[in-house]
């Protein structure tokens, strides 16, 4: 294992409680049950790590996001109110729970409401705004469950992050 693929594996590991997170891109539709495919990056300064994980998300809904995506140079990434603090790797495999309304054309606004809970029923974070201004096409409102799956890691930071300013 190289020295990257270490510090990669340490951060995946490291408990912190100053997460935030952005939404990447999202795709779903709704008319009475409904289905969305979510990118999300997570990051901390403390773990001094980024995760993208992809959720899954089933439920009902009406409408719904054709398309949305992070814009360039927009960087809406949102605070946690954490419950407790985890790790990227605690996250893998926790269920989800979204709710979700936008509507736009070009841009979309709306909030998309988040929540992360262990198999043993632990609440990491719950009804935690990730939602904001993205590219796309929207109208709908959704209420989904899922399941939190680690991607990989990525080098996606919020501008604001200065790897000096990390004790």
């Amino acid at each position: 294992m190289s020295v990257d693929e270490q510090e990669i594996a340490m951060a995946f590991n490291t408990e912190a409680d100053d997460w935030q997170v952005l939404c990447v891109y999202q795709f779903g539709l709704g008319l009475g049950l409904a289905a969305e495919v979510f990118v999300f990056d997570f990051f901390s300064a403390k773990a001094d790590f980024t995760g993208r994980f992809r959720l899954y998300g089933y439920g009902s809904g009406l409408g719904g996001k054709a398309v949305g995506w992070t814009l360039p140079g927009l960087s809406d990434w949102s605070s946690l109110e954490c419950k407790h603090a985890f790790s990227a790797q605690q996250l893998h495999d926790c269920v989800a729970t979204v709710a979700t309304a936008s509507v736009g054309v070009g841009a979309n606004i709306g909030p998309c409401l988040i929540s992360g809970i262990t198999p043993t029923g632990r609440m990491l974070f719950e009804d935690q705004d990730a939602g904001g201004l993205s590219g796309g096409l929207s109208a709908g409102a959704m209420a989904l469950a899922g399941k939190w799956r680690f991607k990989e890691a990525v080098s996606n930071r919020p501008a604001s992050y200065s790897s000096t300013a990390v004790a």
